[in-house]
């Protein structure tokens, strides 16, 4: 059975086309997590997000709390999956 989540742990950002600054800020809000309350789930379902962008998604989901990251319906390609693996 999948955990629940507080939802005042998530940041639904879907079905929005993100570009390269709103990808930069939602990576600063992750990495500098005094601005944030706790944050364990970050949904990002087709944002349009590319390879390249999910590399720097997960790049910053490194350091942070975050638990869960829903990155459906993008096309991320090899790249974005290693990344995320």
């Amino acid at each position: 059975m999948p955990h629940e989540f507080d939802p005042d742990e998530r940041i639904e950002i879907a079905w929005k086309m993100l570009n390269q600054d709103q990808v930069s800020q939602i990576c600063n809000a992750l990495t500098n997590m005094t601005m944030l309350p706790r944050i364990r789930v970050l949904d990002l379902t087709d944002n349009g997000l590319g390879p390249a962008l999910t590399e720097q998604i997960a790049a910053s989901l490194e350091g942070s709390l975050v638990e869960e990251c829903v990155i459906r319906y993008n096309k991320i390609g090899k790249i974005g999956c290693d990344a995320l693996a």
